[in-house]
């Protein structure tokens, strides 16, 4: 996320557009863009340092401080139906997608879905695993094997990835 108070306490000690470019790591069309929205807003450095970063953010940015518009998913939901047999995770996007289409709602687009859905499963520190950097569409089966002489109750979460054979395994007890 873009520390807009960096850039006008920079821009305030006289550093160029490309200094503070340079310093705080993000192009220089979002720095020229930052201190534009400030004019016009009328915020100099010395109002920004009072403001939090949302504050200031939510000034300069008035449109996209809300959120709102995008639905999100029940990832709950979505977890439960992604233990079926032959369920994907872009199958469950596209479901998602019509039903937000059909109540007027905007989806989030593939990238963010998966991205949320990934984080919940960390969360919740599920069974599923995914594992890759790259979201790929997977299908998986929980398989119980009942042995209590040896293990006890085992529960194995087989996860195929679709596009290529690669396979996991995790234990659960």
């Amino acid at each position: 996320m873009t520390d807009y108070k960096e850039i006008l306490r920079l821009k305030n000690l006289g550093f160029s557009n490309h200094e503070v470019a340079a310093a705080i790591g993000c192009g220089r069309n979002t720095i020229t863009r930052t201190l534009q929205r400030a004019e016009s807003a009328g915020i100099s450095w010395h109002k920004a340092k009072e403001m939090s970063a949302e504050e200031l953010r939510r000034h300069l940015f008035p449109s996209s401080a809300d959120h709102s518009q995008y639905r999100m998913p029940d990832y709950e939901k979505i977890h439960r139906e992604m233990q079926k047999s032959g369920v994907t995770l872009s199958l469950l996007w596209v479901e998602y997608c019509e039903e937000c289409r059909a109540n007027g709602e905007l989806p989030y687009q593939s990238t963010q879905f998966n991205k949320y859905y990934g984080e919940y499963v960390h969360k919740t520190n599920s069974a599923l695993t995914i594992g890759l950097s790259s979201f790929i569409s997977f299908s998986f089966r929980n398989i119980t094997l009942d042995n209590p002489s040896r293990f006890g109750m085992i529960t194995f979460c087989l996860v195929k990835q679709t596009s290529r054979e690669i396979d996991y395994i995790r234990l659960k007890n």
